[in-house]
């Protein structure tokens, strides 16, 4: 069996710095548009979609509904072959364990929740953040923070803005554990700070907890672990940036792929 290494993903903490990023559209009912299509939208670095689309344009790149010029096909000369691992992709893991804690209380920590729970009020104040971990098996590659909404589920609530932002966490190679609780610590914001990198990307949960079928939505590319260190993310609910605005989101994250983060990978298999 292959070992197991850990993706870590923190949610909510008042950074200031997010770069603001533009509102999802107004959600569309794709299947009035056509047989097997499906709503998707995406803020990447190099690539922003809202709309329909037959692929999972946030992974592509491109929509063949929309026109957009599909790669090249490249042809290769038959070799000899060598066995080496091939990618299955892709393998979706939505079974988050997810732990609260504040800001304004740097040595307070609640886990294990079941629940999406992030908050702040006006000016990035009294925010709640929110720990969530992922188990990714080693090896894996092509990994995306992803987050997606099958329905409209009474739980899943959004209360003013539901912009996130997304960072790395720097661990240093070290278990979550480890770098954050060496001595056993709650692990609350405290200890989490000092961690916070480069921004990875957003998640806005603005007016999704009210738009009808199905979507998922692309945060952003993460670096997929390659030895048995954890690897870790910090969502902040920041209000787009410098704009502080007040907001919450709470949604149950469900083990079913219904609701909730979930990160997306290929896993190599042996032949």
């Amino acid at each position: 069996m292959p070992s197991i290494a850990s993706t870590l993903f923190a949610a909510t903490a008042a950074i200031g710095l997010s770069a603001a990023a533009p509102r999802p559209v107004p959600w569309e009912d794709c299947s009035a548009k056509g047989s097997g299509l499906q709503w998707y939208t995406c803020t990447l670095p190099d690539f922003t979609f809202a709309g329909c689309c037959s692929i999972d344009p946030c992974t592509a790149k491109t929509c063949p509904e929309q026109g957009t010029p599909s790669p090249p096909t490249i042809t290769t000369l038959p070799n000899t072959p060598t066995p080496t691992p091939s990618a299955a992709c892709k393998r979706v893991n939505n079974f988050a364990r997810l732990a609260n804690v504040w800001r304004d209380e740097p040595y307070r920590y609640e886990g294990t929740t079941d629940h999406i729970s992030i908050s702040q009020e006006a000016g990035h104040k009294k925010k709640q953040n929110q720990v969530a971990v992922f188990d990714i098996p080693h090896g894996a590659s092509d990994c995306k923070l992803q987050w997606n909404h099958r329905a409209i589920i009474p739980e899943f609530k959004v209360s003013g803005t539901g912009y996130t932002s997304v960072w790395n966490l720097n661990l240093g190679g070290k278990p979550w554990d480890q770098a954050v609780s060496p001595n056993g610590e709650n692990p609350g914001f405290k200890r989490i700070e000092p961690l916070i990198g480069a921004r990875v990307g957003a998640a806005d949960f603005t007016n999704w907890d009210v738009a009808e079928g199905a979507g998922d939505h692309t945060v952003g590319a993460v670096a997929c672990p390659s030895d048995t260190a954890n690897l870790a993310m910090l969502m902040d609910l920041d209000g787009m940036g410098d704009a502080g605005e007040a907001g919450s989101v709470v949604a149950p994250q469900s083990k079913e792929e219904e609701l909730g983060w979930y990160v997306s990978y290929c896993e190599p298999e042996q032949y």
